[in-house]
């Protein structure tokens, strides 16, 4: 049974409002096979209280799906994924309107036909591109991500844990040929590089933002003060640690590690706990005994390493 309330999680650190991260989940999750045509989605009230938003928000994101062919209501019973023979007549409705819509205008029932061609064409060529294959070391951070890629590509996305990738190297090395490229974020680029039987040029290594509500914090935090970083000890801290130092380079940065976990010992005089990933974030949280503020150090992929992904897939 699809696990909604944890596959549609929302993000209150990402900047993207929770009807976006709804909609774009929903969408996802339809398109990926993962629910099924014809399955009936949560009602109204039982989404808003699983995912702790309000009722008015889910509300619109199901009319929004409903209006772009996504979902159907029907009345005493609920809203549905439409079924295959819905889909095709809500289709094929909207695609008359449009076309009628048009040869209103002052096109040419030649342009149309033209417009129409050119992009059949496009959409054929989208659907041979090969996956991307996406390598990250937690599936929140994926998950995340992987959306970002693909709605930025236009190629489908293949996750992959990296702590699977090198036993996945030894058995499929002869398969990586299936993919456009194997793209991470730029902290794992070195060692997907670096792993025998990786063709090198395929591997992208992505810059990812430090999330605004983090600078802020630590711009907001008075000389010298007392900050934590928890992590996990495969990660690179040298990088992560230069990245934080690189806002504020006067604080008293301390790494901690999730398999030596103490909250009061190691966050008790603290102003501000980061953390290194979604991951972390959730752990910390689930045990933290002293208020401060936790905050997770990453957000989404940065403009200028996308369109290098993108100019590379060109």
């Amino acid at each position: 049974m699809f696990d909604y309330k944890a596959k549609w999680k929302l993000n209150p650190q990402s900047t993207e409002p929770f009807i976006k991260q709804l909609e774009s989940n929903i969408r996802w999750s339809i398109s990926a096979g993962d629910i099924a045509r014809e399955e009936r989605l949560p009602t109204i009230r039982t989404l808003a209280e699983d995912l702790e938003i309000s009722a008015n928000t889910v509300r619109s994101v199901y009319k929004k799906l409903e209006k772009d062919g996504y979902l159907v209501t029907r009345p005493h019973f609920g809203t549905y994924v439409l079924s295959v023979e819905e889909n095709v007549e809500e289709c094929t409705k909207e695609f008359q309107k449009a076309i009628k819509n048009v040869l209103r205008s002052a096109l040419t029932p030649e342009d149309v036909r033209s417009i129409f061609e050119e992009t059949f064409r496009e959409y054929l060529s989208s659907v041979e591109h090969k996956p991307i294959l996406f390598i990250e070391t937690d599936t929140k951070t994926i998950e995340l991500l992987k959306m970002q890629i693909q709605e930025a590509t236009g190629y489908s996305v293949v996750g992959m844990l990296l702590s699977d990738f090198d036993e996945y190297i030894k058995k499929n090395s002869d398969e990586l040929d299936q993919y456009s490229a194997i793209v991470t974020t730029y902290f794992h680029y070195s060692r997907l590089r670096n792993t025998k039987g990786v063709y090198a040029p395929m591997v992208c290594g992505m810059v990812q933002n430090i999330r605004e509500q983090v600078i802020r914090a630590l711009r907001s935090l008075p000389e010298k003060s007392k900050v934590g970083f928890f992590c996990q000890r495969w990660e690179p801290i040298s990088a992560l640690r230069n990245l934080v130092l690189s806002v504020r380079n006067d604080i008293e940065l301390s790494i901690h590690y999730d398999d030596t976990l103490d909250c009061l010992q190691d966050f008790g005089d603290k102003l501000l706990v980061i953390c290194s990933s979604p991951a972390t974030t959730d752990y910390l949280n689930s045990r933290m005994k002293v208020k401060i503020p936790v905050l997770e150090l990453l957000d989404g992929i940065n403009a200028q390493s996308m369109n290098m992904l993108v100019d590379f897939l060109k």
